[in-house]
């Protein structure tokens, strides 16, 4: 912890310093001007930047405060806190989507301790997969989409590739540990004598230098046996295991004694589709407002043919309050007919899974109207994904024939609110934009200008 930050919790919570990585250094600097101070106080946390410096402190404090009443100690560093029980080993727990579901609190204030205690209780109570009865735990079983550097934080992974796990703290020296995210937000591991550990997913850039996963560099992964499949450029397909209180990605020591493997996807892939059309799913047609408009906003940036800012713009929102929403795509075909039948997806989808309760998608048609929509979900995409927790991928896919593509790319700044979007289109999805664009001579489109990168 910083100092400023630590000026900044003595001079709120003064001298009741909690049990944790809340403590100030002896000279607070007590003297600065109290205007200066709540000026300081509205400017964004240095970590948690979505929340004002108060609130992000105020979040740090009740966090330390609700591991310190349950008997652990506790002690944010960043986004991550390490909690010690009152006897076994320390654990780190990844805040992102607590972080970001606090961040989109309708009052911020008032309704922060309870998400805060919530997750803590959850987090606590978690029971992993392993110790699960056959029947339940064939019961649980389902498949879902995570991005690939979700593997950067698992211990199995890491070293069946040869290279270091981002995070191992003292609770993983004995072993691969499951990966779980609580249904409140947290994400850890469950390390036997204890309920939570290292882990994390999912963070726009990456988790830093030490590692860089992508779908070539983790194909060793792809075994017969293995939890894990390829599925797209940045998104893998994993068995994980539902339960009230958590969804548990499963690690090869996790399958034991639990029949083939191939058995257990089957489980998966149908206990998922049940789960989808058992839930709340419905299907949107979203026609953005004037203001919204990707082609109102960018038209001047595309070539001279495709400058039509009256080009119908929109796209199908599938939301689900399931945890599985992000899924979505390992069904498209078979949801859209079911939820959107009206849709034609004789030439193809384009679709996005930006978080785990939401699915973008749109059918491939040709002209303004393809182009100005895919950049309406490219907008759309990017906000979801750095707005909500549970984060899976920022990027455009194309559904094609069976197959999948990836189009799009991210290139991040120095933090998630600095990044460009790159669009390259495959060259089936060049022809459908440039069909009926008549240039200066003849049909013209995003040929030549090289697909630039759009800002957002």
């Amino acid at each position: 912890m910083s100092d400023k930050k630590r000026n900044w919790l003595h001079k709120l919570f003064g001298h009741e310093e909690p049990q944790g990585g809340a403590s100030t250094p002896e000279d607070p600097g007590s003297g600065e001007p109290l205007d200066g101070i709540l000026d300081e106080l509205e400017q964004p946390h240095p970590v948690f930047d979505k929340l004002k410096m108060n609130q992000g402190l105020m979040l740090e404090e009740t966090l330390i405060k609700a591991f310190n009443e349950r008997g652990y100690h506790a002690e944010v560093n960043g986004k991550d806190v390490r909690i010690t029980p009152p006897s076994g080993r320390p654990s780190t727990v990844h805040l992102d989507n607590l972080y970001l579901q606090v961040s989109n609190l309708r009052n911020i204030d008032a309704d922060m301790p309870q998400v805060v205690h919530a997750f803590v209780s959850s987090l606590l109570s978690v029971r992993p997969a392993t110790s699960y009865r056959d029947a339940d735990f064939f019961r649980g079983m389902r498949v879902r989409l995570q991005p690939i550097d979700s593997l950067e934080w698992e211990e199995w992974a890491m070293d069946a590739l040869g290279l270091p796990v981002t995070l191992r703290t003292e609770s993983d020296q004995n072993g691969p540990q499951p990966l779980f995210r609580t249904k409140s937000g947290g994400i850890g591991t469950a390390a036997q004598g204890d309920t939570q550990g290292a882990g994390g997913a999912g963070n726009p850039g990456g988790s830093g230098d030490d590692v860089q996963l992508d779908s070539e560099v983790v194909q060793p992964l792809f075994t017969k046996d293995s939890p894990v499949q390829p599925w797209s450029e940045d998104t893998i397909v994993r068995l994980c295991f539902d339960s009230e209180e958590s969804v548990e990605n499963l690690n090869p020591s996790s399958l034991e004694d639990r029949g083939p493997v191939e058995d257990l996807y089957r489980m998966g892939y149908r206990n998922l589709w049940q789960e989808l059309i058992d839930s709340d799913l419905s299907a949107v047609r979203f026609t953005p407002s004037e203001e919204q408009r990707f082609g109102a906003s960018q038209a001047s940036t595309l070539p001279p043919s495709m400058q039509d800012a009256n080009a119908e713009e929109s796209c199908w929102l599938l939301e689900t309050s399931s945890f599985f929403g992000g899924s979505i795509p390992l069904f498209l075909d078979e949801i859209m007919e079911r939820y959107a039948p009206e849709v034609d997806r004789s030439k193809g989808l384009i679709f996005a899974m930006p978080h785990r309760h939401l699915t973008l998608v749109r059918e491939v048609t040709n002209g303004a109207s393809l182009m100005n929509s895919i950049g309406l979900m490219v907008s759309i995409a990017a906000e979801q994904y750095t707005s909500q927790p549970g984060s899976i991928s920022p990027r455009l896919h194309l559904w094609h024939e069976g197959q999948v593509e990836t189009f799009t790319d991210i290139i991040w700044g120095d933090d998630e609110r600095q990044a460009e979007i790159q669009v390259k289109p495959s060259p089936y999805l060049m022809a459908k934009i440039n069909e009926g664009l008549d240039g200066p001579e003849g049909p013209e489109g995003l040929e030549g200008s090289g697909g630039g990168p759009e800002p957002f």
